[in-house]
């Protein structure tokens, strides 16, 4: 339940001081019993984001690949995505947001299979669409424009599902 009230509402300082807790919990002999395999799923992807807004790559990567391992979850996607947003790798972005919001499911945050992935990526295009001026054609820099447009309508129509 902590995990998901992190990724729901929980702020940078909320992971960082959260994750003492959660790289406790995956260094415990429960986490690895078949039975805990959910919660030692989730402890891992509190560590993930906070490797991420710490830019600890080695960390992003393990936690990201073991999530891999299993039935990839929307919010590890986005945690890849928002690495390679922030480092400006647009095109990659769009690749796992994209992921995020047609062939993952969330398993803390609903959203993250919803309306933040469909934003990020309406963010990934139109960043894309400016950094490719004077290097695409005008053809080329509209799509992702239009893109951008369409996955930001689709941000905005999202609802989140009933329980």
């Amino acid at each position: 339940m902590y995990a998901k009230e992190l990724f729901i509402s929980g702020s940078d300082t909320d992971f960082a001081d959260a994750a003492p807790i959660f790289r406790a919990y995956l260094a415990s002999p429960a986490a690895n019993e078949p039975a805990n395999a959910a919660l030692a799923k989730k402890a891992a992807l509190v560590l993930l984001h906070t490797a991420r807004i710490t830019d600890d790559f080695p960390l992003i990567l393990k936690f990201s690949l073991d999530d891999m391992l299993t039935t990839p979850s929307a919010e590890a996607c986005m945690e890849i995505g928002e690495w390679f947003f922030e480092k400006k790798q647009f095109d990659t972005a769009i690749l796992w947001f994209y992921h995020a919001a047609f062939e993952a499911e969330s398993i803390l945050n609903a959203r993250s299979s919803g309306n933040l992935p469909l934003a990020r990526l309406s963010d990934s295009y139109r960043a894309l669409a400016e950094i490719s001026r004077g290097q695409k054609t005008d053809a080329e820099i509209s799509a992702y424009l239009n893109a951008a447009s369409d996955y930001l309508a689709q941000s905005e129509a999202w609802e989140l599902p009933e329980e």
